[in-house]
């Protein structure tokens, strides 16, 4: 593509389309080698339709006196800067294909998910954390585990958008990525971006 056609498209595109196209290029890149025909025909004969998976913490909350994860923790609300980085959220991933949501039982993720609700019509679904996951890392596991097996299994051909904690989104890229290394999360406003299948380590941005 010419300097001067890039120049064109990028003044069509929106700020968080680009990010995600250069997002893709890089993801894209990781692939070790260009696929054979062979291997598309036996892709396209046996694999299911490729998906982008997209994980993110909460937005930002309103600050709690509660013990994180205790029932009284479950009604915690956003904070209006948690309000406004969902809004953007919704903006970055509003025509990227999202097909399916799944936030927890905890009201900050439903409410992180909304604005993009409001422009896909998509319902999203709740996967409810049991207690004492914090504790104890097996019981974390085999809950990403379980979770991801229902994402991977009953969402439509699409993207996915997982919206969790900071507990629990490291587990997913974890369990998503095998032999990445780890990822720790201690603010707000990262989004992850996943090729369902493809080796290295996840995309991220900031919105």
């Amino acid at each position: 593509m010419s300097e001067r056609s890039f120049r064109r498209r990028s003044s069509v595109l929106g700020p968080g389309m680009l990010m995600l196209i250069a997002l893709a290029s890089t993801l894209l890149a990781q692939v070790q080698r260009p696929a054979t025909l062979a291997d598309r025909q036996t892709s396209a004969a046996a694999a299911p339709i490729p998906r982008r998976i997209f994980l993110t913490r909460h937005a930002h909350r309103e600050p709690s006196s509660f013990a994180a994860f205790s029932d009284q923790d479950v009604n915690q609300s956003l904070s209006l800067q948690g309000k406004t980085q969902a809004r953007h959220l919704a903006d970055i991933l509003g025509t990227n294909g999202i097909s399916a949501i799944y936030v927890t039982q905890f009201v900050r993720t439903l409410q992180t998910s909304e604005p993009l609700t409001e422009i896909n019509h998509v319902t999203a679904k709740a996967l409810p954390m049991p207690k004492g996951i914090i504790s104890d890392p097996g019981a974390r596991s085999t809950y990403i585990k379980d979770s991801l097996a229902t994402i991977l299994g009953e969402s439509p051909p699409g993207n996915v958008l997982i919206i969790g904690h900071d507990l629990t989104i490291p587990e997913y890229l974890k369990q998503l990525l095998p032999g990445s290394s780890p990822v720790s999360i201690s603010g707000f406003g990262d989004l992850f971006i996943v090729e369902h299948g493809s080796p290295g380590r996840p995309a991220s941005i900031k919105y």
